[in-house]
Protein backbone atom coordinates (compact mmCIF):
# COMPACT_ATOMS: atom_id res chain seq x y z
CA UNK A 1 0.00 0.00 0.00
CA UNK A 2 2.58 2.38 1.02
CA UNK A 3 4.87 1.66 -2.27
CA UNK A 4 1.08 1.95 -4.40
CA UNK A 5 0.94 5.85 -2.82
CA UNK A 6 4.84 6.45 -3.29
CA UNK A 7 4.47 5.72 -6.72
CA UNK A 8 1.35 7.97 -6.82
CA UNK A 9 3.06 10.55 -5.03
CA UNK A 10 6.12 10.75 -7.54
CA UNK A 11 3.26 10.62 -10.63
CA UNK A 12 2.09 13.92 -9.17
CA UNK A 13 5.13 15.47 -8.51
CA UNK A 14 6.28 14.43 -12.39
CA UNK A 15 2.97 15.96 -13.57
CA UNK A 16 3.27 19.32 -11.40
CA UNK A 17 6.84 19.43 -12.57
CA UNK A 18 5.80 18.69 -16.57
CA UNK A 19 3.25 21.27 -15.94
CA UNK A 20 5.93 23.87 -14.19
CA UNK A 21 8.72 23.16 -17.40
CA UNK A 22 5.42 24.32 -19.55
CA UNK A 23 4.60 27.57 -18.42
CA UNK A 24 7.98 28.12 -18.19
CA UNK A 25 8.42 27.27 -22.15
CA UNK A 26 5.92 29.18 -22.93
CA UNK A 27 6.75 32.24 -21.11
CA UNK A 28 10.53 32.12 -22.67
CA UNK A 29 9.03 31.08 -26.20
CA UNK A 30 6.63 34.80 -26.19
CA UNK A 31 9.15 36.74 -24.06
CA UNK A 32 7.95 40.16 -24.72
CA UNK A 33 9.10 42.07 -27.79
CA UNK A 34 10.22 45.70 -26.96
CA UNK A 35 9.32 48.25 -30.22
CA UNK A 36 12.22 51.05 -29.83
CA UNK A 37 10.72 54.39 -31.97
CA UNK A 38 11.71 57.79 -32.54
CA UNK A 39 10.08 61.10 -32.18
CA UNK A 40 9.23 62.27 -35.97
CA UNK A 41 9.95 65.59 -37.57
CA UNK A 42 6.61 66.74 -38.54
CA UNK A 43 3.97 69.55 -38.54
CA UNK A 44 1.37 67.20 -38.15
CA UNK A 45 0.13 64.50 -36.29
CA UNK A 46 -2.59 62.43 -37.80
CA UNK A 47 -0.23 60.64 -39.75
CA UNK A 48 1.95 60.48 -37.18
CA UNK A 49 -1.12 58.25 -35.30
CA UNK A 50 -1.35 56.74 -38.41
CA UNK A 51 1.38 55.01 -38.34
CA UNK A 52 1.57 54.17 -34.58
CA UNK A 53 -2.09 52.40 -35.40
CA UNK A 54 -0.83 50.35 -38.47
CA UNK A 55 2.34 48.83 -36.36
CA UNK A 56 -0.16 48.37 -32.95
CA UNK A 57 -2.55 46.09 -35.80
CA UNK A 58 0.63 44.54 -36.86
CA UNK A 59 2.15 43.56 -33.74
CA UNK A 60 -1.58 42.38 -32.55
CA UNK A 61 -1.90 40.30 -35.49
CA UNK A 62 1.30 38.22 -35.04
CA UNK A 63 0.62 37.64 -31.07
CA UNK A 64 -1.03 34.40 -31.40
CA UNK A 65 2.50 33.44 -33.00
CA UNK A 66 5.15 35.83 -31.49
CA UNK A 67 3.52 36.91 -27.61
CA UNK A 68 3.23 39.99 -25.92
CA UNK A 69 5.15 43.71 -27.06
CA UNK A 70 5.28 46.80 -25.98
CA UNK A 71 6.03 50.05 -27.62
CA UNK A 72 8.30 52.96 -26.31
CA UNK A 73 8.14 56.01 -28.02
CA UNK A 74 11.79 58.33 -27.71
CA UNK A 75 11.13 62.08 -26.96
CA UNK A 76 14.37 62.88 -29.13
CA UNK A 77 13.85 63.78 -33.23
CA UNK A 78 16.11 62.34 -35.94
CA UNK A 79 16.31 62.45 -39.43
CA UNK A 80 15.73 59.11 -41.01
CA UNK A 81 19.75 58.75 -41.86
CA UNK A 82 20.36 59.55 -38.31
CA UNK A 83 17.54 56.67 -37.04
CA UNK A 84 18.99 54.52 -39.90
CA UNK A 85 22.28 54.85 -38.17
CA UNK A 86 20.66 54.34 -34.84
CA UNK A 87 19.28 51.61 -35.96
CA UNK A 88 22.84 49.78 -36.59
CA UNK A 89 22.88 48.77 -32.66
CA UNK A 90 18.83 48.97 -31.64
CA UNK A 91 19.72 50.77 -28.56
CA UNK A 92 17.80 53.58 -28.83
CA UNK A 93 15.91 52.59 -32.08
CA UNK A 94 15.25 49.44 -33.26
CA UNK A 95 12.08 50.33 -35.46
CA UNK A 96 11.53 53.37 -38.55
CA UNK A 97 8.67 53.79 -41.17
CA UNK A 98 10.91 55.03 -43.52
CA UNK A 99 10.13 56.02 -47.88
CA UNK A 100 12.30 52.96 -49.04
CA UNK A 101 15.24 52.48 -51.31
CA UNK A 102 17.84 50.77 -52.30
CA UNK A 103 20.51 52.20 -49.55
CA UNK A 104 17.93 51.91 -46.51
CA UNK A 105 17.66 48.32 -47.77
CA UNK A 106 21.13 47.90 -47.43
CA UNK A 107 21.21 48.85 -43.79
CA UNK A 108 18.37 47.64 -42.13
CA UNK A 109 15.84 44.85 -42.60
CA UNK A 110 12.65 46.26 -44.86
CA UNK A 111 9.57 44.75 -44.25
CA UNK A 112 7.95 44.54 -47.54
CA UNK A 113 4.14 45.83 -47.41
CA UNK A 114 3.99 49.27 -47.77
CA UNK A 115 2.66 51.18 -45.47
CA UNK A 116 0.42 53.44 -47.01
CA UNK A 117 -0.10 51.33 -49.94
CA UNK A 118 1.85 53.37 -52.21
CA UNK A 119 -0.17 56.88 -51.43
CA UNK A 120 3.12 58.14 -50.96
CA UNK A 121 3.76 58.51 -54.26
CA UNK A 122 1.11 61.19 -54.39
CA UNK A 123 1.82 64.67 -54.15
CA UNK A 124 0.68 68.45 -53.97
CA UNK A 125 2.83 71.52 -54.43
CA UNK A 126 2.78 73.74 -51.29
CA UNK A 127 3.62 77.40 -53.33
CA UNK A 128 3.96 80.81 -52.29
CA UNK A 129 0.66 82.74 -53.43
CA UNK A 130 2.38 85.22 -55.83
CA UNK A 131 3.16 82.70 -57.68
CA UNK A 132 0.55 80.72 -58.34
CA UNK A 133 -0.18 82.50 -62.04
CA UNK A 134 3.34 80.49 -62.83
CA UNK A 135 1.85 77.08 -61.89
CA UNK A 136 -1.32 77.48 -63.84
CA UNK A 137 0.74 77.71 -67.52
CA UNK A 138 2.44 74.15 -66.27
CA UNK A 139 0.93 70.86 -68.31
CA UNK A 140 4.49 68.96 -68.46
CA UNK A 141 7.22 67.77 -66.48
CA UNK A 142 9.67 69.67 -68.55
CA UNK A 143 7.96 72.82 -67.47
CA UNK A 144 8.08 72.12 -63.94
CA UNK A 145 11.85 70.72 -63.92
CA UNK A 146 12.13 75.25 -64.74
CA UNK A 147 10.62 75.84 -61.15
CA UNK A 148 13.14 75.12 -57.77
CA UNK A 149 11.66 72.16 -55.62
CA UNK A 150 12.31 72.70 -51.88
CA UNK A 151 13.07 69.34 -50.28
CA UNK A 152 15.56 67.49 -47.18
CA UNK A 153 18.92 65.92 -47.57
CA UNK A 154 17.65 63.06 -46.22
CA UNK A 155 14.38 62.61 -48.03
CA UNK A 156 14.54 59.49 -50.36
CA UNK A 157 12.37 62.39 -52.51
CA UNK A 158 15.53 64.00 -53.60
CA UNK A 159 17.23 61.53 -54.92
CA UNK A 160 14.54 60.63 -57.18
CA UNK A 161 13.86 64.54 -58.26
CA UNK A 162 17.79 64.95 -58.69
CA UNK A 163 17.93 62.13 -61.25
CA UNK A 164 15.25 62.51 -62.87
CA UNK A 165 16.94 66.26 -63.56
CA UNK A 166 14.07 68.20 -61.46
CA UNK A 167 15.82 71.66 -60.13
CA UNK A 168 15.65 71.39 -56.40
CA UNK A 169 17.62 72.81 -53.41
CA UNK A 170 18.11 70.62 -50.33
CA UNK A 171 17.15 72.47 -46.97
CA UNK A 172 18.96 71.05 -43.73
CA UNK A 173 16.29 72.55 -41.42
CA UNK A 174 12.86 71.13 -41.55
CA UNK A 175 11.19 74.69 -40.61
CA UNK A 176 13.69 76.72 -42.64
CA UNK A 177 12.48 74.94 -45.92
CA UNK A 178 9.56 76.69 -45.08
CA UNK A 179 10.65 79.86 -44.87
CA UNK A 180 12.52 79.25 -48.09
CA UNK A 181 9.43 78.92 -49.87
CA UNK A 182 7.72 81.91 -47.51
CA UNK A 183 10.42 84.23 -49.07
CA UNK A 184 10.18 82.80 -52.70
CA UNK A 185 13.98 81.13 -52.04
CA UNK A 186 12.66 78.43 -53.75
CA UNK A 187 9.09 77.70 -56.14
CA UNK A 188 7.23 74.28 -54.24
CA UNK A 189 7.44 71.48 -51.88
CA UNK A 190 6.49 68.20 -52.92
CA UNK A 191 3.99 66.96 -49.90
CA UNK A 192 1.95 63.94 -49.58
CA UNK A 193 -1.37 63.73 -49.71
CA UNK A 194 -1.83 62.42 -46.03
CA UNK A 195 0.65 65.34 -44.96
CA UNK A 196 -0.14 68.82 -46.65
CA UNK A 197 -3.49 69.87 -45.51
CA UNK A 198 -3.04 69.52 -41.66
CA UNK A 199 0.69 70.87 -42.12
CA UNK A 200 -0.83 73.81 -44.32
CA UNK A 201 -3.15 74.81 -41.29
CA UNK A 202 -0.41 74.79 -38.92
CA UNK A 203 2.04 77.14 -41.47
CA UNK A 204 -1.38 79.43 -41.76
CA UNK A 205 -1.00 81.82 -38.86
CA UNK A 206 2.61 82.17 -39.29
CA UNK A 207 3.41 81.96 -43.13
CA UNK A 208 0.28 83.36 -44.68
CA UNK A 209 2.17 83.63 -48.10
CA UNK A 210 2.06 79.66 -48.67
CA UNK A 211 -1.17 77.87 -50.25
CA UNK A 212 -1.66 74.55 -51.44
CA UNK A 213 -1.43 74.99 -55.44
CA UNK A 214 -5.01 73.99 -56.88
CA UNK A 215 -4.26 72.69 -60.66
CA UNK A 216 -1.02 70.14 -60.19
CA UNK A 217 -0.29 67.16 -58.29
CA UNK A 218 3.15 65.30 -59.01
CA UNK A 219 3.34 61.34 -59.14
CA UNK A 220 6.70 60.38 -57.47
CA UNK A 221 6.81 56.55 -57.76
CA UNK A 222 7.62 55.90 -53.73
CA UNK A 223 6.62 53.10 -51.35
CA UNK A 224 7.18 53.36 -47.42
CA UNK A 225 8.35 50.54 -45.43
CA UNK A 226 9.16 49.80 -41.39
CA UNK A 227 12.72 48.90 -41.56
CA UNK A 228 14.50 46.82 -38.56
CA UNK A 229 17.33 46.63 -36.83
CA UNK A 230 19.09 43.95 -38.86
CA UNK A 231 19.83 42.10 -35.95
CA UNK A 232 16.69 41.35 -34.45
CA UNK A 233 15.40 39.00 -37.12
CA UNK A 234 12.15 37.79 -34.76
CA UNK A 235 11.07 40.77 -34.71
CA UNK A 236 11.04 41.21 -38.27
CA UNK A 237 9.49 38.10 -38.89
CA UNK A 238 6.92 39.62 -36.62
CA UNK A 239 6.01 42.47 -38.63
CA UNK A 240 6.44 41.04 -42.04
CA UNK A 241 3.67 38.29 -40.94
CA UNK A 242 1.55 41.00 -38.92
CA UNK A 243 1.92 43.21 -41.75
CA UNK A 244 0.47 40.95 -44.48
CA UNK A 245 -2.01 40.14 -42.09
CA UNK A 246 -2.87 43.32 -42.07
CA UNK A 247 -2.89 44.27 -46.46
CA UNK A 248 -4.16 41.04 -47.33
CA UNK A 249 -6.99 41.43 -45.22
CA UNK A 250 -7.84 44.76 -46.39
CA UNK A 251 -7.84 46.19 -43.29
CA UNK A 252 -4.73 48.44 -43.46
CA UNK A 253 -6.75 50.60 -46.75
CA UNK A 254 -9.58 50.19 -43.91
CA UNK A 255 -7.46 52.54 -41.67
CA UNK A 256 -5.90 54.47 -44.11
CA UNK A 257 -9.09 55.64 -45.32
CA UNK A 258 -10.63 56.32 -41.76
CA UNK A 259 -7.13 58.54 -41.24
CA UNK A 260 -7.14 60.38 -45.09
CA UNK A 261 -10.10 59.36 -46.96
CA UNK A 262 -11.28 62.78 -47.09
CA UNK A 263 -8.25 64.62 -48.27
CA UNK A 264 -8.06 62.15 -50.99
CA UNK A 265 -11.51 63.54 -51.94
CA UNK A 266 -10.20 67.48 -51.23
CA UNK A 267 -7.10 66.77 -53.05
CA UNK A 268 -9.42 66.93 -56.31
CA UNK A 269 -6.78 64.42 -58.15
CA UNK A 270 -9.39 64.30 -61.28
CA UNK A 271 -8.98 67.87 -62.30
CA UNK A 272 -5.29 68.02 -61.36
CA UNK A 273 -2.62 67.64 -64.25
CA UNK A 274 -0.21 64.71 -63.19
CA UNK A 275 3.01 65.39 -63.80
CA UNK A 276 5.19 62.00 -63.46
CA UNK A 277 8.74 61.52 -61.84
CA UNK A 278 10.52 58.07 -63.11
CA UNK A 279 12.45 55.56 -60.82
CA UNK A 280 13.78 52.12 -61.02
CA UNK A 281 14.00 50.72 -57.48
CA UNK A 282 9.46 51.34 -57.35
CA UNK A 283 9.63 49.17 -60.49
CA UNK A 284 11.53 46.92 -58.43
CA UNK A 285 9.70 46.39 -55.90
CA UNK A 286 6.20 45.32 -57.15
CA UNK A 287 7.20 42.13 -57.45
CA UNK A 288 7.01 41.82 -53.41
CA UNK A 289 3.38 43.05 -53.31
CA UNK A 290 0.41 41.15 -53.64
CA UNK A 291 -2.84 42.94 -54.99
CA UNK A 292 -4.06 44.46 -51.95
CA UNK A 293 -1.08 46.05 -50.96
CA UNK A 294 -0.82 49.02 -53.45
CA UNK A 295 -4.01 51.00 -54.13
CA UNK A 296 -4.63 53.57 -56.77
CA UNK A 297 -6.08 57.05 -56.25
CA UNK A 298 -9.45 55.75 -58.30
CA UNK A 299 -10.32 53.57 -55.73
CA UNK A 300 -10.98 56.37 -53.60
CA UNK A 301 -12.57 58.55 -56.12
CA UNK A 302 -16.15 58.85 -56.50
CA UNK A 303 -15.94 59.62 -60.17
CA UNK A 304 -13.44 58.73 -62.41
CA UNK A 305 -10.49 60.45 -62.96
CA UNK A 306 -9.43 62.71 -66.11
CA UNK A 307 -6.00 63.89 -65.95
CA UNK A 308 -2.94 64.91 -68.60
CA UNK A 309 0.08 63.19 -67.95
CA UNK A 310 3.22 63.72 -69.59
Amino acid sequence: MAKIFLRRKQGFIIKALLILLSIVFATCSFAEDVVKLSAPLTKGQKYVQYKRQVLERALELSTPEFGPYVIHVSDLQMKSRRALLAMQSGDMVNVASLAANKKWDQLATPIRVPVRGGMVSYRLLLVNKEDLFRFGKIHRAQELRELTAGTQDHWTVTTLLKADNFKHISANNFDGMFSMLSNRRLDYIPRAIYEIFEEYQALAAEKSSIVIEPSIAMFIPMVSYFYVTPTEKRLAQRLDLGMKRLANSGELKEIFTDYFGQDIVKANFEHRTIIEVQDNYFLSQLPYFTSNMLWSIDSFQTSKRSTRKR
